[in-house]
């Protein structure tokens, strides 16, 4: 499919409002591949059918998008949580666990 369209006027229209598979799954950055495998578990974008073809609203990959974005985990401090050591804790580390006897 041609990555444009004829507009009303006998124009070249470059911004199509139906996408095919391969169109969207490179407006979604992902495979065509990748594309029918979350439509067909129903996690994909919102499908359009005209006929035999499957296309998708460019409206609709967008909220697509917009749907599936998270915001930006928090860091913590480094004051908040101290950074674990990996591998066993040393013989000082373990002295430190232990409860403290009144003396």
């Amino acid at each position: 499919m041609p990555t444009h369209t004829r507009a009303p006027g006998g124009a070249l229209d470059t911004n199509p409002l139906l996408a095919d598979y391969r169109r969207a799954a490179a407006l979604l950055g992902i495979t065509p591949g990748a594309l029918r495998d979350l439509c067909y578990r129903g996690r994909g974008p919102v499908q359009t059918k005209i006929g035999r073809r499957t296309l998708f609203a460019v409206a609709d990959l967008h909220a697509f998008v917009a749907a599936h974005r998270s915001p930006l985990p928090q860091q913590p401090t480094t004051a908040e949580q101290p950074r674990r050591r990996r591998g066993r804790p040393t013989i000082a580390e373990m002295m430190a666990q232990l409860p403290q006897g009144d003396e």
